[in-house]
């Protein structure tokens, strides 16, 4: 996904500690780093989600390609994939948040 930055803002950048879900299974307890983009033009309300989630647990199992759901600590979500995971999971998300 291709952001053009002269269209799109950094407009939040949360961290913390969460917790990653496969439909209702827990996959992984998680460190993110997140980068929300959003965009000037009016019409497009979702937000772009790009950032890093690094695994905390002990939990050797490896990411995939599937859809996940990220818990933030602020009881927000996140339905993300995963561009690239090389140990840690490089996402990107255009869904937006819910609660």
């Amino acid at each position: 996904m291709a952001l053009n930055l002269q269209e799109e803002y950094l407009a939040e950048t949360p961290s913390g500690k969460g917790r990653v879900f496969k439909k209702q299974e827990l996959i992984a307890e998680v460190i993110y780093e997140l980068r929300i983009f959003q965009d000037n033009k009016r019409g497009k309300d979702k937000p772009v989600v790009m950032g890093k989630i690094k695994r905390v647990d002990n939990i050797n199992r490896p990411w995939g390609i599937e859809q996940y759901t990220l818990h933030l600590q602020d009881n927000r979500k996140l339905d993300f994939v995963c561009v690239d995971y090389n140990p840690d999971c490089e996402i990107v998300s255009d869904k937006g948040f819910y609660l």
